[in-house]
């Protein structure tokens, strides 16, 4: 790899066929690091969550910024909409998405930055070369890292995503607790944006019915994919004419739950691979945003629990009788809210 160590190396920027370049002496790097996030073409706007974002990282030195929020809330679409908004602020941008690694992820920027590796050389040796050719980039560059859910790997991944001041770093992710970085947490819509939301996806939706669209909304937790995923599922279901209205669907809601709803398969950017729409039925997409795979078995078996139980505020001292011969329950149930699966 040529020698970009040298941040006065930096000469400017070249558009060449329409790709934009930053050049650092004789070598061109482009600006967009990868492949770009998917831009909404329709989107409820969250101004001031956006403004609250780019102050925070426009105040910290050397931030890392975890925007938080339920599954499906819309974190992915405001990371999105705030590289969209603030693209130009910016030298270089990459967005990573983690699969199952967020060390994996990182890693995914050695490409578009032509850095090489020692054969056989470990991840973390790896990561610290990548490091280095991060940190001679101009300042500032914007990392989004998508779906950065588990603790651990961010707390391994940590020290080496600080040490560099010239990025801005924003993770979505569904983690409530880590002191070491600060937080902006994604509230669920109310209720005008809810039913512009549903209206946009359900055309066919009547303003006599906004009594049972607001139980539904209340049902699902006000959950933004929910609520597109139950429109586009209603659109595709009545195209011609009603087979499944409004009321069938509380109905369903409230007797056999969200995963036994009559379905078509609809499209959605959430989660996505690719370049293309994911085309599936709301149950499989709604089954995936909550796996359960990344948790123990103590942790699943205490999900298991709670879902048994009432949906609502239970002390940890009704939990404790409930549940006397449960070993390490208070760490349990501290993880499970660390990790976002309670509140």
């Amino acid at each position: 790899m040529r020698d970009v160590n040298n941040q006065n190396a930096y000469i400017g920027q070249q558009n060449i066929g329409g790709v934009v370049y930053n050049i650092y002496g004789d070598k061109k790097i482009p600006k967009i690091l990868g492949k770009a996030p998917f831009i909404t073409d329709w989107y409820l706007e969250r101004d001031d969550d956006l403004k609250t974002v780019h102050r925070m990282l426009d105040a910290g030195e050397n931030l890392l910024l975890l925007v938080n929020g339920q599954g499906g809330i819309g974190k992915t679409t405001l990371a999105a909409k705030y590289w969209q908004r603030y693209e130009k602020d910016y030298f270089h941008l990459a967005w990573a998405f983690v699969q199952d690694s967020l060390l994996d992820a990182i890693l995914t920027l050695s490409e578009p930055l032509e850095v090489s590796y020692p054969e056989g050389a470990p991840k973390e040796q790896r990561l610290g070369i990548l490091l280095e050719t991060m940190l001679a980039l101009q300042k500032h560059c914007l990392l989004v890292i998508d779906n950065a859910n588990d603790p651990g790997q961010l707390g391994q991944c940590y020290v080496a995503l600080r040490s560099c001041p010239n990025f801005h770093i924003l993770l979505t992710t569904r983690i409530t607790e880590f002191e070491q970085a600060a937080f902006h947490r994604i509230e669920p819509f109310g209720d005008d944006k809810a039913l512009a939301l549903f209206k946009k996806h359900y055309p066919a939706y009547r303003e006599e019915e906004n009594a049972q669209l607001i139980e539904i909304f209340r049902a699902v937790g006000y959950n933004t994919l929910v609520i597109e995923l139950l429109a586009k599922n209603l659109h595709n279901l009545n195209r011609l004419k009603t087979r499944y209205g409004l009321s069938e669907l509380l109905g369903d809601l409230q007797e056999r739950g969200l995963l036994q709803l009559k379905s078509k398969a609809v499209k959605t950017a959430y989660q996505a691979s690719g370049s293309g729409l994911r085309e599936e039925t709301p149950t499989d997409i709604i089954k995936a945003m909550y796996d359960l795979g990344g948790l123990s078995d103590s942790e699943n078996a205490l999900l298991s629990v709670f879902s048994v139980l009432p949906a609502e505020r239970i002390d940890f001292g009704t939990l404790e009788r409930l549940l006397p011969d449960r070993k390490g329950l208070d760490d349990a149930l501290l993880s499970l809210a660390q990790k976002g699966w309670l509140d």
